[in-house]
């Protein structure tokens, strides 16, 4: 956009399988801008382009998340966050391509970086969030007086999604302590045991069991976009469900194993799609917008989020018309709530962090017990056991950044 007439034009055109580009960062001298092209979700690089048009230059192919650019003072050179090794640290890579170069100060926790016009500063930001899990007794629907939440799984690495078997012998969540995002399992109820499930090294996550808990399915982005697997719950090789040219994610199983329900945009948004458990062609079931689903016991309804738009739905599975059955379930909580026979468990944020209960029955909401802190938005982060006596959560436990700045900056050893 121009200051002089404020006329907004295009300026990259990523082509329509891609999900598109972002946080563009002007060269000193502004005939270049730096930016981010999303082929799939956690799966960015990034990529050059003359402000007056032209080719488009790519910079890193590492598929991995990046946590800012920013251009040196003589345009040579992009300084930006990546975990390009596992971890959030600083890396320099020539404006006119070649292999990136880690720089010796930021650690492992270091993102937003930014060099002043002169040249000879660098600031960025250092810290992290770090969620575990944690425990919590319930009684099956009823106020808890005085249960407290106890830590149920932590490392010093992050820690989420978590998913009781439906047998309640075991656990699924997903960790980085391996140095990738990976599913993981552990023996419920003290998370004894853990072993690890998937070795992908691709961001992988939100693992459902089926319903004998002998299988696991998860999303896993190794060639770009997000693509559904299954795996055994004692390990192997994963085998593919959906074939990888979509945005496929956030799975739950039908009560009787034949069938996967996932999120998937291969229709333009997002929508909760079916597919057989065993592969094939998928079907389409929303028409509003769907993402996290689970299905009722007897397999007549579909309750489901949307992801971008608060409220929990229910329509039947095998299509018709929608309700809303918790219209003001905060939309970027959406993997914080779980559907049992009688109602539907979820966190509430008005207020104190509360974890409440909707019976299906009398269509009452019981406050189950408080909490000191609810997931991190947009993180998957509860699950409750079979027998409906234990909640586990992600919590974060630690969060603190600070302001670092360099002085004398200078890329070059």
């Amino acid at each position: 956009m121009s200051l002089d007439d404020r006329q907004p034009h295009q300026l990259t055109f990523p082509s329509a399988d891609l999900i598109g580009d972002q946080a563009p960062v002007f060269s000193p001298d502004g005939n270049f801008i730096a930016f981010i092209r999303i082929v799939g979700e956690g799966t960015p690089d990034i990529y050059t382009e003359p402000v007056s048009g032209g080719p488009v230059r790519r910079l890193t192919d590492d598929k991995v998340a990046l946590g800012g650019i920013t251009w040196t003072s003589d345009g040579q050179k992009l300084v930006f966050s990546s975990y390009r090794e596992g971890s959030k640290s600083l890396w320099v890579v020539p404006a006119s391509g070649g292999e990136p170069k880690r720089l010796p100060f930021g650690g492992s926790i270091a993102s937003d970086p930014s060099i002043s016009r002169q040249g000879n500063r660098l600031s960025y930001t250092q810290g992290d969030i770090h969620p575990n899990l944690w425990v919590i007794q319930i009684s099956g629907g009823a106020a808890m007086r005085n249960s407290e939440a106890k830590p149920f799984f932590s490392s010093a690495t992050y820690n989420n999604a978590p998913r009781f078997a439906p047998d309640g012998k075991k656990i699924a969540f997903t960790s980085v302590r391996s140095g990738d995002m990976e599913i993981w399992t552990c023996d419920a109820p003290d998370c004894s045991e853990p072993l690890q499930l998937t070795f992908l090294k691709s961001l992988t996550g939100t693992p459902r069991w089926s319903p004998d808990s002998k299988r696991i399915s998860f999303e896993s982005r190794p060639h770009g976009h997000s693509q559904i697997f299954v795996i055994s719950a004692e390990g192997g090789k994963p085998i593919p469900i959906t074939d990888g040219t979509a945005e496929d994610k956030v799975t739950s199983w039908s009560p009787d194993g034949s069938l996967i329900y996932f999120a998937s945009n291969r229709s333009g948004l997002s929508q909760i799609w079916k597919i057989s458990a065993s592969g094939g062609q998928p079907s389409q079931l929303t028409r509003k917008g769907g993402f996290a689903s689970f299905a009722s016991s007897d397999d007549k309804f579909l309750y489901y989020v949307k992801g971008d738009e608060n409220g929990i739905w229910r329509m039947p599975t095998t299509g018709g018309d929608e309700i809303a059955v918790l219209p003001r379930f905060p939309a970027e909580h959406w993997g914080d709530w779980a559907l049992v026979d009688k109602g539907i468990y979820y966190v509430d944020e008005v207020g104190h962090p509360t974890i409440k209960f909707l019976n299906f029955v009398n269509h009452k909401m019981t406050k189950i017990v408080e909490v000191e802190s609810l997931p991190p938005p947009g993180d998957p982060g509860f699950t409750v056991s079979p027998d409906e006596k234990q909640i586990v959560f992600s919590q974060i436990d630690r969060s603190a950044v600070d302001l670092m700045l360099v002085e004398n900056f200078n890329v070059e050893p």
